[in-house]
């Protein structure tokens, strides 16, 4: 390889290490803030004294909705991670370097259905504050 080629695919490397970082980075953040935001409403459901029957069924709808759109949001950046830690890896093995990536992601990353293992963690957690919100409003006269 000549010398160009090298700097471009080095400066690939560092772009696509950015990007993998910044996809991981907003699957905490979406995690994070939708987690707060589920907490701050089931507060406000539980310090309620009178929810009209509307109000219920509009959270009842935008709570297990709002979650979904977090799920996807999740898969989405978590693609993102995938494909640019493949595309290091590639690169890596074109200039014989040794690997900057976490140990984590130093072997391929295993996936199902799109989420590792720490996603569906997240998204447990995210499920069981839907469905507590969910029963504390069927519950709350």
């Amino acid at each position: 390889m000549d010398e160009l080629t090298d700097e471009k695919l080095r400066f690939a490397y560092e772009s696509l290490h950015r990007s993998a970082l910044g996809s991981g980075q907003g699957i905490y953040n979406a995690f994070s803030l939708s987690m707060a935001g589920l907490l701050v409403l089931l507060g406000g459901v539980i310090a309620s004294e009178n929810i009209t029957l509307n109000l219920k069924i509009t959270i009842g709808i935008a709570v297990p909705l709002i979650g979904i759109l977090i799920c996807c949001f999740m898969r989405l950046q978590r693609n993102g991670v995938v494909k640019c830690v493949n595309k290091m890896r590639e690169i890596e093995k074109k200039l014989n370097i040794d690997t900057v990536l976490p140990e984590d992601y130093s072997r391929p990353i295993r996936t199902h259905r799109g989420f590792t293992k720490a996603d569906w963690t997240q998204i447990i957690a995210l499920a069981v504050l839907v469905i507590t919100i969910i029963v504390t409003l069927l519950q709350h006269q």
